[in-house]
């Protein structure tokens, strides 16, 4: 109660901060998943193993995972990438606290992340099938020109 007095209404466990908004850091910084368990239902291969290749995903943080002071050490690394000023939150044991309108400052970065990587998806895709269809046009010319000859 005393925290929310002083300004900083809103909370957020450690790790929905850092599921939620961790995409956002550099991909350096992010720790990549160590596989413990295998998983079941694969395609091929003993043991349950997917044969297919699994794509290099920023770990999310799991409640059991890492210390306290990881996922505060992470969190602070994550507020301070987003250009929060420390004067906007607080960091307790689990739970960082955020003064009003850093949660929808956070929430609209995270949008313009989404669409800005969104639209690069879309830029190569349609790159790519632009490529594809001049090297059909290409072949279909150099067809028609052998045929003519």
């Amino acid at each position: 109660v005393r925290v929310a007095q002083a300004g900083y209404p809103t909370r957020m466990p450690f790790t929905e901060l850092l599921c939620r908004y961790g995409l956002m850091l550099p991909a350096a910084s992010r720790k990549r998943p160590q596989p413990t368990t295998p998983r079941r239902g694969g395609l091929a291969g003993g043991a349950g193993q997917s044969a297919l290749p699994q794509p290099a995903l920023p770990a999310l943080p799991r409640r059991d995972s890492g210390s306290l002071s990881e996922l505060r050490a992470s969190a602070e690394q994550l507020l301070t990438h987003m250009r929060v000023p420390p004067a906007e939150y607080m960091l307790g044991r689990t739970v960082a606290f955020l003064a009003s309108g850093v949660l929808a400052r956070c929430e609209t970065h995270r949008t313009a992340h989404i669409v800005g990587s969104a639209t690069a998806i879309q830029a190569r895709a349609r790159g790519r099938r632009g490529a594809a269809a001049a090297a059909a046009r290409l072949a279909a010319a150099l067809t028609l020109s052998v045929a003519f000859k």
